[in-house]
C-alpha cells in the first residue's frame, strides 16, 4: 500500500473514531458531509460507496398524532443507533482503499497533474530564476571570452605593427646607407 493510500485509510479510521462524539442531527450532518468529501477523494464520486452514503440519515422517521387538531405529521427524530449503518460504510471504505488503492481521476493525464496550484506556481518562480541565472551567468562568460579574443588578437596586431615599424626603420636606415653610398660614388 503506497502512502496516499496509508494516509487515506489512517483519515478514514479518525473519522469513524470521530462518530462516537455525535449527539445530535446537526453534528451528524457536518461529519457526514465530511465522511462524503473524503470518500470522493478518496474513492470517487461515482462509485457506489460514495452513492450508497447518500442513502444513510442520523433520523428516522415518526408519525405523531397531534391531540388538539385533526391529524398527524411525520418527524425525523434523531437515532443513535443509525451511527452502525455509518461504521460499517467506513469499514468498507477502509477495506476498498487497502485492497484497490485509491482513486485516481482519469482527466488526471500529465506529469503535473499530481500537484496543486500552489506547487506549480512555486516551480515556475524557481525554475525561471534558475534559467535567469543561468543566462545570465552564460552571457557573462561569452562576453569575456570575447573580450579576451578581442585582445588577443589586439595584441597580435600591435605585435605586427611593431615588427612593421621596426622593418621600416630598419629599411630607412638602409635607404640613408644606400644614399650616402651613392652620392659618394656620384662624385
Amino acid at each position: 500500500m503506497n502512502s496516499k493510500s496509508k494516509k487515506a485509510v489512517k483519515s478514514l479510521e479518525n473519522h469513524h473514531k470521530k462518530l462516537s462524539e455525535i449527539k445530535t442531527v446537526q453534528e451528524g450532518n457536518s461529519w457526514k458531509a465530511t465522511l462524503k468529501d473524503m470518500l470522493n477523494q478518496y474513492i470517487g464520486s461515482e462509485s457506489s460507496i460514495s452513492k450508497r452514503l447518500d442513502e444513510l440519515y442520523f433520523t428516522r422517521k415518526e408519525t405523531q398524532i397531534h391531540n388538539v387538531g385533526i391529524g398527524h405529521s411525520i418527524v425525523h427524530v434523531y437515532d443513535e443507533s443509525k451511527k452502525q449503518d455509518f461504521s460499517n460504510l467506513i469499514e468498507n471504505s477502509i477495506s476498498f482503499i487497502r485492497e484497490n488503492g485509491i482513486y485516481q481521476n482519469p482527466n488526471r493525464k500529465n506529469f503535473l497533474s499530481g500537484f496543486n496550484n500552489g506547487t506549480i506556481i512555486s516551480g515556475i518562480v524557481v525554475g525561471t530564476g534558475i534559467i535567469y541565472g543561468a543566462g545570465h551567468f552564460f552571457g557573462n562568460l561569452e562576453k569575456d571570452r570575447e573580450i579576451i579574443k578581442m585582445e588577443r588578437e589586439l595584441n597580435k596586431q600591435k605585435a605586427t605593427n611593431s615588427n612593421l615599424e621596426n622593418d621600416i626603420k630598419t629599411l630607412r636606415i638602409e635607404n640613408e646607407h644606400l644614399k650616402v653610398k651613392d652620392t659618394t660614388k656620384t662624385k
